[in-house]
């Protein structure tokens, strides 16, 4: 509407005049904006959707997800499993206390 405004404004005060009465809600007196030539009759745009959508889709493409992936182990230090319980076991402790 806003890329159109001038021609729907034109098209609308050439119906009100087409049609032999003004702006019901309007002020007397009030002047208009928009110039209409009165040799041809303004064309009402119209919305073309598939048009806009096309753009739309140009403008704002489909976002992409990337798949799941497993989370990432730390595997900076590696130990051996009898090295990871020696660990344990200290970090623990004996469970004799």
């Amino acid at each position: 509407m806003d890329e159109n405004k001038d021609a729907i404004e034109a098209y609308e005060t050439y119906m009100r005049r087409k049609d032999g009465g003004g702006d019901d809600y309007g002020e007397e007196g009030e002047e208009e904006e928009v110039e209409v030539k009165p040799t041809e009759a303004p064309v009402l745009p119209l919305f073309d959707e598939k048009e806009f959508l096309e753009k739309w889709d140009e403008e704002n493409p489909e976002i992409k997800i990337a798949d799941v992936t497993e989370d990432d182990k730390d595997n900076d230090w590696l130990l051996a499993p009898e090295e990871k319980e020696d660990i344990l076991k200290k970090a623990v402790g004996s469970g004799d206390n």
